[in-house]
Parts: structure tokens; sequence; C-alpha cells
């Protein structure tokens, strides 16, 4: 059982639970909003995950509406009030510089049970070395300043040391296109300490690690995207998809089921653990004998 928290995932499941709440209760959200004493917008806020810093008092009114009070629902209330104190933490990403999009993603991540995580041309963040991850983002956004790729490449460090150096480490799934392991980001030493790293963590029991082929064809699936499971059953899976025009969220259950369908397309069409141990090996030995991509 998983023992990291998160007040992302706590707000995640919050917003959830309000919204249920409020259908159940046959309102809309300008008739609970009125009834509450709340503006609308800030109700529709909470109810989509954009309520950084629950008011209790605001969110006791809420529930009375909801009918959810100490005196008929006492254990409900003390638990929707506790996820509010809990989703008013701060969490530890919130030290660096980034994104809305990303600083959901790592606050989902850092209580999440499972990602699957499908890259068709680079290694996944979490199994990223430092030198493949500052070549990277470097490459990727060259308007950033030498300190600033520092601190990106500090946080992926920190999601590594947080989610798979712990008891509880999550479970990673991650499929690789076969180009991943022949581009050489950051030169041939670095890919070579990449490569490395990478035939060393597919042998934890927490990782699988499985190449897509070039003998596959086209790939059974549009990418990069990760799936985030996790064990609480009120907390459904999420979906993080990265585009040239901006990250986004999907989690409308058809849409998440369509992404574990491509996934499960992907799995079925990738070399074996065991295989693409063997071709990273390969790899390594190539490169380190020919010293070049």
């Amino acid at each position: 059982m998983a023992t990291r928290h998160s007040p992302t995932v706590r707000l995640r499941r919050l917003s959830r639970e309000l919204r249920q709440l409020r259908e159940t209760a046959g309102l809309t959200v300008t008739e609970a909003a009125r009834a509450a004493g709340w503006n609308q917008s800030n109700l529709s806020r909470a109810e989509n995950r954009l309520w950084r810093q629950p008011n209790l008092a605001h969110l006791g009114r809420l529930l009375d509406v909801y009918g959810i009070t100490e005196t008929a629902q006492p254990k409900r209330r003390t638990e929707l009030l506790q996820l509010a104190r809990e989703g008013r933490r701060r969490g530890w990403w919130a030290d660096y510089t980034i994104s809305d999009a990303y600083s959901t993603y790592v606050g989902l991540e850092a209580e999440a049970d499972t990602v699957r995580n499908y890259e068709p041309g680079v290694v996944p963040g979490l199994l990223q070395t430092p030198a493949y991850a500052r070549a990277l983002i470097a490459t990727r956004a060259p308007d950033l300043t030498a300190e600033q790729v520092d601190e990106l490449v500090e946080l992926r460090v920190e999601r590594q040391e947080r989610l798979l150096s712990v008891p509880d480490p999550i479970h990673v799934s991650a499929v690789l296109a076969e180009e991943t392991l022949r581009r050489a980001v950051g030169g041939t030493d670095v890919m070579i300490e990449q490569l490395d790293h990478l035939h060393k963590v597919a042998q934890l029991p927490h990782v699988r690690l499985q190449v897509l082929p070039f003998a596959a064809g086209a790939a059974p699936a549009a990418g990069p995207f990760s799936i985030l499971s996790f064990i609480e059953p009120r907390d459904p899976e999420a979906v993080y998809v990265e585009t040239p025009a901006g990250d986004l969220w999907q989690e409308d259950p058809a849409r998440v089921t369509e992404f574990l369908r491509s996934w499960e397309r992907l799995i079925a069409a990738a070399r074996s653990t065991a295989d693409t141990l063997i071709l990273i090996e390969a790899r390594v030995n190539y490169l380190r004998v020919k010293g070049r991509p």
C-alpha cells in the first residue's frame, strides 16, 4: 500500500466528490453556489481541480447545502474537510518554477501506484540520467538559462529519488521506440551512461521496460503519453499527453479507455524485457567499440 501523499491528489479527489454531491442533490452550479453563498465561478473552479487553497468555512457551508452536516453525516463531513486540509499543504515540487500542467503531473505522479509511459523518441523522465536530462532540456528549450536548465534537471532527479528509491516505489512500465536507443542525445558518452542506466533499472522488480522495434512497423499508438493509476478507488486513472501546442489531461473514462487499449497494443508489439535488455547491451557495446552513433 502506498504511503506517499500528495495535496494534488487530495484536491482532485475533493473536486470529484463535490461534483458528485451536487449532482446527487439535483442542483446546478448556479443553484448550489447561491445556496452556499458562493460565487458561481468559485464553485466551478472547486469542481475542476482549480481550488488551490480551499477555505474550510466556505466548504462547510457548501456541505450543509448538500446535507453533509455534523448531525446527519458527521463522518463523511470530517473526511471531506480533512481532504481540504491535506489539499492546502505545499507539495515538495512547489519549490520549482514549472508550468501548471507540469506541476499537476508531478503532483499526481507523487502518489500514483503505476505509470505507463510511451515515449517514441526519448527516454522517460523517471529513467533519465542527469547528463541526458540536461542535454535534452537544453536542446528542446534553448531560451532557458543555465540556471533554469539546472533547476529542471534537479526536479527530475528529485522525482526519481522520491518515487523509485523508497520503500513503496512507483511501478514504472515504459515502452520506448528503438530509435531512442540510437539517438545520441548529448553525445556518445552521455548515451553510453544513459543506456547503462536503463539496463540497470530495467532489472528492478518495479520497472518494466520494453522497446518497440523498427521491425514492428508503424507504431500502434500516437505519443508520447503517460497513464497514471492509483490504489484508492476514488482516484480514477488519468492520462497526460504532451503536444506541441501544450500539455493536456484526459480524465474522461471513455478517452482513458482508448489510451489503455493503445497501451495494450504497444506492449503486444514491443520486445519483451529480456529481449530489450539484449538490445540495450548490444547498443552499448557498439558505442563503446565504434565511439559513434
